[in-house]
């Protein structure tokens, strides 16, 4: 039995607390009670070969020893070095995972005198910390050996060809080979006997089987077990073979450690998640129904595809399925959940990726990947988008933000893709690249830059926070302050992923490829009458080449993995049955990772399709077994060439069914109800004949149901005394000369200063010129500033152009007439309002524009051409010009704190600014003249509200820390300005 951290007082071990001092006792304490006999004697104390069983005279002599079973050497190790009590050699205080000094040459020369022992055919060794990266990992504190892979205890281990090194500590099952040896690596669990490993030996072979309890009891009273994996090692003529399935799969560091893809929603009953009955509040038992997440009940479950497999599914609520980019995605709302109880594969400094693609309209700090510990949440990596501009989130005061035009305003209503990526492990906050539709951009830190050190007990959710909640809260580092908080993400996410490992520019590139669906025509016949394509046969796992037609399931797309999905079941990928040799079946497949198919596939453009990336095998047309598929060395036949076929490429007849020569075995009658991976409309309903295979959880609306970036009615937190639409006549919706004689309008000036407009809020007359309909409904303005609220036309009745000239922004003159050579000047309210018949033709201010206008590459534009492409009323340039066309005039106009466009004077050195300076500057934010013009940048709200925080004294201080009573912030004239709520200033 090898020693624990649980043995050893548990992690962590800070200095000269009492559990560091006590160490010493633990682990002789442990050691009287375990090794040593009735008689007092040392157990396993023979020695093997010319080296003692036990290293006498260390720390180690109680707990570390050797043994040899019948023909196998186990060598049982005490990894929890110590140093001493008052001093921290590791994240996790004076107790480190370690084997040096004299242990270290004990258990080499065991080792050696094993290998070359004439009784022993294999070497296990066991200790408690695993040390290949990444392992699973539930309920744990997920501690691993110094060093990992790149440690001289690895590289002893492979000097002497230790066969498998067992592990435990992170309470579920990982199964990783050596990339340098033939070292295999297990991780297992043995919590409440809900998992156990059956190994049995012969001379030449090594057979592990693992067991899962099942059932409804309660854990250990089940009785019940059933078969979960199996690894056999097959050594002959010193050549390793081994293969595996299930649990005991071995575990691909290149691919996706989670993977989630929106295809179907499952129950959480049919999914038994290992360690799930541990949640606080449910049942202790193998299988679970419901488990709370963030205090929704959640009783699906969505699929991880990647490497961790189904104990990193995850439990969700909530999720509708509506069509995305590959296949279908998850729509989000606020009570949405969808949380893993799998921990990692983040380990402290080790390199993650993230990726995704997703689509919102909302503002706010809305959480599109939550990272946070169990068991404390000091360090986070919150992959965050703020206000439509991705930052990752490390703690309450760092945050690493994506910088520049092409990261901004990514809450467009638009499809986009993100990647958040540790170029390399111990990299520092500000080495972390942001890929945004698949190109880089740069970086800009907040706070201190620091090497990041992720949780190694932490958990994953999608869109807002998950299981994590339930861990340690009970001090400042429990809690979510800062940075380290957020929003429910509200809109459609699709294709998650989680490396461990640093993604390639390459990579993240064509991860932000989307996917075009096309047919793969055999070159078996020319002729387009006999054109043959890839496509289901009778059953839905069967390939046949089969006459072209038009049917879902005869078009495939590729993924940014490689993997072939067909389109009408999108969760069906091409893929091998059995090994990869010559001559094996290729057919359909559920497209998850956690079995023995192998998924990638190289199409090239001359006619090839490759199996896998190191393989020499091709898809084949076997035309003497009913032209089903299968794989055979490349040469040069008809039967091995293809013709990628997309729509469009080819005329219609190409692709048009022959009754009077389709096959009797040919699937025409399949279900009608297959779903398009491009939808024209919402299915009114579920079909009820729907295969099996398809999601269970069926779309509710198409994309053209996402809700309009333009809300459809006022909010409630307007004003009461702004108008809810643009007037049509002005002296029903404005004040009247008679209440504020002051009214100059002969003078045409306006005034300078700033003035009331209530709840404590005050305007300038520049402002009232760039939103006169929001705001020169308040008498102060109306009276104070003529020119930019046209007070003097407005007591008038009618909406004439006014035949005066009257100044630009800048005070420069201009006239209605200048219209006819410069026509995007009814873009600018400034002008509209002087020339309404000349923009408009009407008194309607809520009107197209009549005349044309240029699009930013300065082409002239016109309403109209809306008519067949409705893609343009999702550009603002077109939208603002084009109100009714694009259906915005029932619509209420924006709040009267929204952001100014365009260019800021900073009034105290005239400096030219913009609200996306923010992300760059994030104190701009407490500058009094800056939040005004930007208010929902630094508020995101119209009402009293705190902006991030400020920096103090070359610190950065989150509004969450307006209430420590040992800083005294809100005596800080700054940090008050920038925390108004929290500074009680409301």
């Amino acid at each position: 039995m090898a020693f624990g951290d649980h043995e050893g007082g548990d992690n962590p071990w800070k200095a000269n607390t009492i559990k560091s001092i006590l160490h010493p006792h633990f682990r002789r304490t442990f050691s009287e009670n375990v090794n040593y006999d009735y008689g007092g004697n040392l157990i396993y104390s023979s020695n093997i070969g010319a080296a003692p069983s036990r290293p006498f005279g260390t720390d180690f002599e109680g707990t570390s020893y050797g043994y040899i079973h019948r023909n196998t050497l186990i060598v049982t190790l005490n990894v929890l070095y110590q140093q001493d009590p008052s001093i921290e050699i590791g994240d996790s205080g004076t107790v480190s995972g370690q084997i040096n000094g004299e242990h270290m040459e004990w258990l080499k020369s065991i080792l050696n005198e094993g290998s070359s022992h004439q009784d022993v055919k294999h070497i296990f060794v066991q200790g408690h910390f695993p040390v290949l990266y990444p392992v699973r990992k539930v309920q744990s504190s997920g501690l691993y050996m110094d060093d990992h892979d790149n440690s001289e205890f690895v590289q002893v281990l492979r000097d002497h060809n230790v066969d498998i090194y067992f592990a435990g500590e992170a309470h579920l099952t990982t199964v990783t080979k050596d990339t340098e040896s033939n070292l295999v690596q297990i991780v297992s669990r043995g919590n409440h006997f809900s998992n156990f490993l059956d190994v049995g030996v012969s001379d030449d072979t090594i057979h592990i089987t693992s067991y899962n309890e099942v059932g409804h009891e309660k854990t250990m009273y089940n009785y019940n077990y059933e078969q979960s994996g199996h690894l056999s090692i097959q050594k002959n003529n010193d050549v390793s073979g081994l293969t595996a399935q299930g649990d005991l799969m071995l575990l691909d560091r290149s691919l996706p450690m989670i993977h989630f893809t929106f295809e179907e929603i499952l129950s959480l009953e049919s999914h038994p998640i290992i360690g799930l009955g541990e949640v606080p509040g449910v049942r202790r038992a193998p299988t679970v129904s419901e488990v709370t997440v963030d205090n929704v009940v959640c009783e699906n479950s969505l699929r991880n595809l990647g490497a961790f497999g189904q104990n990193y599914d995850a439990q969700v609520t909530n999720i509708e399925l509506v069509y995305g980019v590959h296949g279908f995605a998850g729509a989000f709302g606020e009570s949405s959940r969808a949380a893993v109880l799998g921990m990692g594969p983040q380990s402290e400094a080790k390199a993650i990726s993230y990726s995704l693609w997703f689509q919102t309209s909302a503002t706010g700090n809305r959480i599109l990947l939550s990272y946070e510990g169990y068991w404390t949440k000091q360090t986070v990596m919150n992959l965050r988008l703020r206000n439509g501009r991705p930052e990752l989130c490390y703690s309450e005061f760092q945050v690493a933000r994506a910088k520049g035009s092409d990261a901004k305003d990514l809450n467009d209503g638009k499809w986009h893709y993100v990647s958040a990526v540790m170029p390399q492990d111990n990299c520092l906050l500000s080495d972390v690249q942001f890929y945004i539709d698949g190109s880089q951009v740069p970086t800009i830190v907040i706070g201190d830059d620091t090497t990041l050190k992720i949780p190694n007990g932490g958990m994953l959710s999608i869109g807002g926070f998950g299981h994590s909640n339930v861990g340690s809260t009970k001090d400042s580092i429990g809690l979510r302050e800062g940075f380290k908080g957020g929003d429910p993400f509200l809109g459609n996410i699709d294709e998650v992923f989680v490396w461990a490992r640093s993604l390639e520019a390459e990579e993240a590139r064509n991860l932000a490829i989307r996917p075009t669906p096309f047919s793969l025509r055999s070159k078996i016949s020319y002729r387009l009458q006999e054109a043959m394509c890839v496509g289901f046969g009778l059953f839905l796992n069967e390939l046949r080449v089969r006459y072209c037609n038009d049917e879902p399931t005869q078009q495939w797309v590729v993924d940014s993995l490689g993997y072939v999905h067909n389109k009408g079941f999108y969760q069906k990928c091409m893929v091998v049955d059995g090994e990869n040799t010559s001559g094996a079946t290729v057919k359909v497949a559920d497209c998850d990772n956690s079995d023995n198919n192998i998924f990638k596939w190289i199409i090239s453009y001359d006619g090839w399709i490759e199996y896998g990336e190191q393989s020499t095998l091709y898809l084949t047309v076997d035309e003497a077994d009913d032209n089903s598929l299968e794989l055979r060395q490349k040469d040069d036949s008809t039967v091995q060439k293809w013709d990628l076929v997309y729509e469009g490429m080819y005329p219609a007849s190409y692709l048009t069914v022959f009754p009077s020569t389709m096959p009797s075995a040919s699937p025409s009658d399949l279900p009608s109800n297959v779903p398009s991976v491009k939808p024209t409309s919402s299915p009114s309903s579920s079909p009820s004949s729907s295969p099996s295979s398809l999601p269970s959880v069926k779309p509710s609306f198409s994309p053209s149901d996402i809700p309009s970036m333009v809300p459809t009615s006022s909010p409630s937190s307007l004003p009461s005394s702004s108008p809810s639409s643009s007037p049509t006549s002005y002296p029903s919706a404005y004040p009247t000369l008679s209440t504020n004689p002051t009214l100059s309008c002969e003078s045409r000036v306006d005034g300078w200063g700033r003035f009331p407009i209530g709840d404590g809020m005050t305007k300038t007359c520049l402002q009232a010129s760039k939103h006169p309909d929001r705001l020169c409904g308040h008498q102060s303005l109306f009276d104070n500033c003529p020119v930019a609220c046209n007070s003097c036309e407005a007591l008038q009745a009618g909406c004439d152009d006014n035949n005066n000239g009257f100044p630009n922004n800048n005070g420069i003159d201009k006239y209605c007439s200048d219209a006819d050579n410069d026509s995007n000047l009814c873009s600018k309210k400034w002008f509209k309002s002087e020339c309404p018949m000349t923009c408009y033709g009407n008194c309607d201010e809520c009107a197209d524009v009549v005349v044309g206008f240029e699009n930013p590459g300065g082409k002239i534009r016109h309403c109209s051409d809306s008519t067949g492409n409705d893609n343009l009323c999702s550009k603002a340039w077109f939208s603002k010009n084009c109100l009714k066309t694009c259906g915005l005039c029932a619509a209420s106009a924006p709040d009267i704190c929204q952001d100014t466009d365009g260019v800021l004077l900073n009034p105290n050195n005239g400096r030219e600014r913009y609200c996306s300076d923010y992300n760059d500057k994030p104190d701009l934010c407490t500058l009094t003249w800056f939040q005004e013009e930007c208010r929902m940048t630094c508020f995101g709200t119209c009402d009293c509200a705190d902006t991030e925080g400020a920096t103090i004294s070359g610190k950065w201080k989150p509004c969450t820390r307006a209430d420590s009573p040992d800083h005294n912030l809100c005596n800080d004239s700054k940090f008050m300005r920038a925390c108004p709520k929290s500074c009680g200033q409301c």
